[in-house]
């Protein structure tokens, strides 16, 4: 009898941890540490996390990536996840920034006083501008 292969949901699931209520993604990653998986139809390595949606929950449509809600950037559970288009994802914001609502020196991030750069991080401006009267001679 030939060595079949196991159903590719069985696959995925040897792959997943559960822990306190999350799916911890014990396979390969990207460079950047995020969960890969190989999927048999499109005989691709793709996000783990679009993969679980998508069998779990629904299309997630080609411009648009899963988002992880929870502290875990391995969590592969399609609950942890919400779907935003792939120009808005807030890749390096965590979920403990997200929830912040002021800087460290108290300063309130309003869309007028947040700064994102290139990497999505926000920083307070008005301590930039602080900084900047402060050390103006830099």
């Amino acid at each position: 009898m030939p060595n079949q292969r196991k159903p590719t949901i069985d696959r995925f699931m040897s792959y997943v941890d559960i822990r306190d209520g999350h799916w911890l993604w014990t396979g390969g990653c990207n460079t950047k540490g995020r969960p890969l998986f190989w999927d048999d139809n499109s005989q691709t390595k793709v996000p783990a996390t679009r993969w679980g949606y998508e069998y779990f929950i629904g299309t997630i449509p080609p411009e648009h990536d899963a988002h992880h809600l929870c502290v875990h950037k391995h969590c592969v559970k399609p609950l942890c996840l919400e779907i935003v288009p792939g120009d808005k994802h807030p890749d390096d914001i965590t979920f403990i920034d997200r929830a912040k609502t002021h800087c460290p020196k108290g300063h309130e991030y309003t869309e007028g006083n947040t700064y994102h750069d290139r990497n999505n991080k926000r920083s307070c401006k008005t301590c930039r501008q602080e900084w900047r009267r402060d050390h103006k001679w830099l």
